[in-house]
């Protein structure tokens, strides 16, 4: 069994608080981006660590959050795809605007996407990939943006929309969109009518 070290931890603690200080949502809105409980990120805040959570917890957050203790940091290389992501990215949320980009593979598109969700405000990740269905994809977009993913359907895409609302310049990233099922873009459809028509 792998050993979680009191240096992994302080990790994740250094990754969630640099990642909090891009999202404009309550504390607790945030612990649920992270599958916690505030009291728990709260705790964690102030510098516990001890019992507050499972091992296997703190190894979804080092997932979750690209944490290794054992590879090289890497620097980013802003290539001309990165720019060009980058500006894009920045006119969209600024301006309340969609876009798809497609483009060929392994030239840096999630990559960038990744760097930017964790590096502006109220920017997130969603990686269609891992939630092909329309339910599958309601609960990524829900627990992603910090909001409780249980609960009725239609409450859940309520809150949803309604959330999305009420944060300054959100931007939700849908990486892979193409691998979403017909009904899953369709909720996306109608995720982006109700919050930007």
């Amino acid at each position: 069994m792998l050993q979680i070290t009191p240096q992994f931890k302080q990790e994740v603690i250094s990754s969630l608080l640099t990642a909090r200080n891009n999202f404009s949502g309550s504390d607790s809105a945030f612990a649920k981006q992270w599958s916690m409980n505030g009291a728990v990120y709260s705790r964690l805040k102030n510098g516990e660590t001890e019992g507050l959570l499972k091992e296997t917890q703190w190894l979804n957050l080092g997932r979750e959050l690209d944490i290794s203790l054992n590879e090289r940091k890497w620097n980013i290389a802003r290539t001309d795809v990165f720019n060009i992501i980058e500006r894009d990215i920045d006119f969209c949320q600024n301006h309340s605007k969609a876009k798809i980009c497609v483009d060929d593979c392994g030239i840096g598109k999630t990559y960038t996407a990744k760097y930017l969700a964790r590096n502006r405000k109220n920017c997130f990740y969603v990686d269609a990939s891992q939630s092909k269905t329309a339910q599958l994809f309601i609960k990524l977009i829900a627990k992603t943006i910090g909001i409780d993913q249980n609960g009725r359907y239609a409450e859940v895409k309520a809150n949803i929309k309604y959330y999305l609302k009420m944060l300054p310049q959100p931007m939700v990233i849908i990486d892979e969109a193409g691998d979403l099922h017909y009904q899953a873009l369709l909720e996306l459809k109608e995720l982006w009518n109700a919050i930007y028509h």
